[in-house]
């Protein structure tokens, strides 16, 4: 499906999951190198970018929303900018391209002066890209706080596994924000062969909101790394508190049953066994045994 937008000399054309004939019409209409056929039919998973003398082909992965709790997926969408036509190919619907398709229409409307040439119209989309990237990192910040109110509310084990598909997340969003560097490393010096030098103020601006995200990925990494170091710290607390416990316990009832069992012994004298009130004395010496260990125990500190 295609879309057609223009602002005076500026054409913007969105493609939504291309057929061939679609494809073959675009590669005819502005003369694009057949190469890129293959590139525009078919989505790959890495980000990369050629040079042509009268426009650029990029193609940049996006991280997208976790469609399963075991998997992370990608949205790459390709770009093919020329001095006064934009092509933008993808697969999938993206929020940010719809907003941005009712803005640019608005935009041509007004006569608005925002939008002069494909190269700003390549800007405003891509940083618009890069904002819904980063409200996808706010919304990972709102999780983890509520993991960080839940760890010290004591539900150490049940954020665990939270911890993990958040951890995951953002090692996604890394490898696929990550690969953008070097792709817009070449952009800028494609770029400044396409246009004009006062377009470096676009690119600079594109690189600025690719690094606030990458940045902001880090923090959250960072962010992410204290909470599980704080987390497990906690768990292990707990568990040598566990098996101090059971230790204490071990060391208490072995003595008891010690002597209860010699009590017990089918000997033919036992001491106690028969006399008055015997079940009494043994209890008696039971506790007596239990007091003084309690007695060693605390002038140890051990309790």
């Amino acid at each position: 499906m295609i879309h057609e937008y223009k602002n005076g000399d500026s054409l913007w054309i969105d493609v939504v999951s291309p057929t061939k004939d679609e494809v073959v019409g675009l590669m005819e209409r502005f003369h694009l190198d057949p190469f890129l056929a293959e590139d525009l039919m078919t989505p790959g998973i890495k980000s990369k970018i050629d040079y042509y003398r009268d426009y650029i082909f990029m193609a940049l992965s996006f991280p997208s929303q976790r469609t399963s709790p075991t998997e992370s997926s990608s949205q790459e969408i390709d770009f093919v900018l020329g001095k006064n036509f934009l092509i933008t190919v993808r697969y999938d619907f993206i929020e940010a391209f719809e907003i941005f398709s009712k803005l640019f229409e608005v935009d041509s409307v007004l006569k608005r002066s925002s939008i002069t040439h494909a190269g700003a119209i390549f800007y405003h989309l891509l940083t618009r890209l890069y904002d819904a990237t980063f409200h996808q990192l706010e919304s990972m910040q709102d999780s983890l706080q509520h993991i960080e109110m839940r760890i010290f509310k004591g539900e150490e084990k049940k954020v665990v596994r939270e911890l993990l598909v958040l951890s995951s997340d953002l090692i996604h969003f890394k490898q696929t924000i990550g690969s953008h560097e070097e792709t817009l490393s070449s952009f800028k010096i494609a770029a400044g062969k396409l246009f004009d030098e006062e377009y470096s103020f676009y690119v600079n601006g594109i690189v600025a909101a690719y690094q606030k995200i990458y940045r902001e990925i880090r923090n959250k990494r960072e962010f992410l790394f204290e909470l599980r170091e704080t987390n497990d710290s906690l768990l292990n607390t707990k568990q040598n508190e566990n098996m101090r416990v059971f230790t204490m316990l071990a060391f208490f009832t072995f003595p008891l049953s010690l002597v209860v069992a010699i009590f017990a012994l089918p000997t033919t004298w036992r001491p106690i066994i028969g006399m008055p009130y015997d079940f009494v004395i043994i209890m008696g010496i039971l506790v007596v045994i239990l007091s003084l260990m309690i007695l060693y125990f605390k002038d140890k500190k051990w309790l």
